[in-house]
């Protein structure tokens, strides 16, 4: 079975990256990257928002050659029952003026620690009460800038997707002090998590 692994910044894979010495470049254009990693796995750097997402799974080839994309990354949290550190899984994708896509029986959102949770991407940080407010009005309890784009194109080709988050913050006002704080040791616990259940 080969996975194709996504993520938007760096950091969030540098432990990942590290597990595996003889990592390879595939595809590299601006702002994304393509390598593989083992045989069973490469991993996909998009960088961060929809738009930039979108363009980096264009220059992905051969994607209908992957048993499953794993998207994982940190995300900010709309509910209460989510404080920071909470690892998320979505069953549902949702975006301002995009139609809601589900995810029927995403692989691994039966981990251990893991609630299933319904996700909205912004394409703007959300930084403000009234943004957390229009990401809640879709229903979403984690909002984040990528995981919708990666729903849709596989949802296109008929690929399984997976995306695996955890909580940085609590999106809304606090969101850029949180972040600041948080975002290094989330993203350790979430790679940490990875690899010792699903790598």
């Amino acid at each position: 079975m080969k996975t194709l692994l996504i993520h938007a910044l760096n950091p969030e894979a540098a432990l990942i990256r590290a597990r595996y010495p003889a990592i390879s470049e595939r595809v590299s254009h601006p702002g994304m990257a393509l390598h593989e990693l083992s045989p069973h796995y490469d991993i996909l750097r998009t960088g961060i928002g929809l738009e930039r997402t979108a363009a980096s799974l264009k220059h992905v080839p051969s994607p209908d050659s992957y048993q499953l994309f794993l998207q994982f990354g940190v995300s900010g949290s709309l509910a209460e029952e989510l404080p920071v550190h909470s690892k998320i899984c979505a069953h549902t994708f949702t975006a301002l003026d995009r139609e809601p896509l589900k995810s029927e029986k995403p692989q691994h959102c039966d981990l251990p620690h893991v609630q299933v949770v319904r996700y909205f991407s912004s394409m703007d940080v959300v930084s403000d009460e009234a943004s957390r407010q229009i990401a809640i009005s879709h229903g979403a309890q984690a909002v984040d800038m990528e995981s919708y784009e990666v729903a849709y194109f596989c949802a296109a080709r008929n690929i399984p997707f997976t995306s695996l988050r955890i909580i940085s913050d609590r999106a809304g006002a606090s969101t850029p002090e949180e972040f600041r704080n948080n975002f290094k040791r989330a993203s350790e616990l979430l790679q940490n998590y990875l690899i010792e259940q699903i790598l």
